[in-house]
């Protein structure tokens, strides 16, 4: 059963695949419920479900950090365990500014691939609850938080992902807005 994606995902998809924007910011009703296909029927999931069920299925390595767990694989482990990186400190980071540094380092890694023309996966990430890893501190001299305040590698460092067929039909839309002071990053 076929769903109609929401109208602030299909403003992400389209500015995406013009390489308008490569970051996002999802702020607003972030635990709201959404409904999900599976298979032939639907299910309900959390705003993290549609970005890697929905959003993000094409990335070969889907990545996600949040301040209790640290960086996580949600897909591609097999890929990210051939970087050399990876071999050297298979732990991975919780602390924000060694994860920041990490994914810095994989997502270098990933864009050199691709420009010596061989095979780089493609590569999603997903910040859960941004607020509470960088929280507007006016005046603030965190050099950790600041270090996450460049984070932002250029569109050719990421992934492309393509979606050649997009979910339509009259099923019940959810948007996030902004009247919740939670949030979180997507990059695709």
């Amino acid at each position: 059963m076929p769903i109609k994606i929401p109208d602030w995902a299909e403003r992400l998809i389209d500015l995406y695949e013009s390489e308008t924007a490569n970051q996002f910011i999802l702020y607003g009703n972030v635990n709201d419920r959404f409904v999900l296909p599976s298979g032939d029927a639907c299910k309900l999931g959390d705003l993290y479900d549609f970005l890697r069920d929905i959003l993000m299925p094409r990335f070969d390595v889907l990545l996600s950090y949040d301040l209790g767990n640290g960086i996580r694989v949600e897909r591609g482990g097999e890929l990210l365990s051939r970087w050399a990186g990876f071999k050297e400190s298979p732990e991975l980071p919780r602390a924000p500014r060694q994860a920041i540094e990490f994914l810095t380092r994989y997502f270098r890694y990933s864009a050199n691939l691709a420009r010596l023309g061989q095979p780089a996966p493609r590569v999603g990430f997903v910040m859960k609850a941004a607020h509470l890893v960088a929280p507007a501190l006016p005046g603030a001299l965190n050099y950790d938080l600041n270090a996450l305040a460049s984070f932002a590698p250029p569109a050719r460092h990421l992934a492309r992902c393509r979606q050649s067929q997009r979910p339509s039909s009259s099923a019940g839309e959810q948007r996030p807005h902004g009247s919740d002071a939670d949030s979180s990053t997507l990059d695709r």
